[in-house]
């Protein structure tokens, strides 16, 4: 490998304004990583995560993963960029004595004892962590939001009527078998529908339908 390399976690979901932004920052400072970041105003929101402590300079000199006491509204966000540098790191970097496991925030941390230039970039709108069946419900409606769509309706889905269908996420080859009102619902690919009830506010695969809390999604 000789390019850099952009990391993300598998678990979260990004609304980002521009990518490549971390790419010209890396190229035009010379750096050896930069690290997505959101001015975050919930201090709880960092705690959940890791913060990001820069110096005058704008060079990243401390991350901290979840911490106590929060020193800015600079939140690390789970998104990555990385130059080989990365790879003498991590190979360096200590299981935490907490949970027995590498953080990538410690990895980073052992870059910028080496002297690694690293730098954040302001790209990310939001960030969700992907738990439960209902964050991601929530975060299908929220993309079908943004992209200025009351539905989205997979390739090759067989349905009988679409204007009983709102704020909705069907997969590829789903079938809807009646003419039922289907509100706020995400269905996985393959999925057959064959009640004839309404749909709201639930995650259906093959083989199971999870109910969900309903969720708001502002306009």
């Amino acid at each position: 490998m000789s390019a850099p390399l952009l990391v993300f976690l598998g678990d979260i979901f990004f609304m980002a304004k521009d990518l490549s932004e971390m790419l010209r920052l890396a190229d035009a400072d010379d750096l050896q990583a930069v690290l997505a970041t959101k001015i975050e105003q919930n201090r709880d929101a960092i705690r959940r995560n890791f913060s990001v402590i820069t110096g005058d300079d704008g060079l990243v000199r401390r991350v901290i993963e979840r911490p106590r006491h929060v020193r800015n509204n600079l939140k690390g966000c789970g998104l990555y960029l990385f130059d080989l540098h990365v790879f003498d790191a991590v190979r360096r970097t200590p299981r935490t004595a907490m949970r027995d496991e590498y953080e990538i925030t410690n990895a980073i941390q052992v870059m910028v004892e080496d002297g690694c230039r690293i730098k954040s970039a302001n790209v990310v709108e939001e960030d969700l962590n992907l738990t439960y069946p209902s964050d991601l419900l929530m975060v299908n409606l929220k993309q079908l939001r943004a992209t200025g769509r009351d539905r989205h309706i997979g390739e090759d889905a067989e349905v009988i009527d679409l204007s009983r269908i709102r704020d909705s996420v069907l997969g590829r080859h789903t079938v809807v078998k009646r003419p039922i009102r289907i509100e706020s619902p995400v269905i996985y690919d393959g999925t057959v529908v064959e009640t004839e009830r309404t749909i709201r506010n639930c995650v259906l695969t093959p083989t199971q339908v999870v109910q969900c809390a309903e969720v708001r999604i502002p306009a």
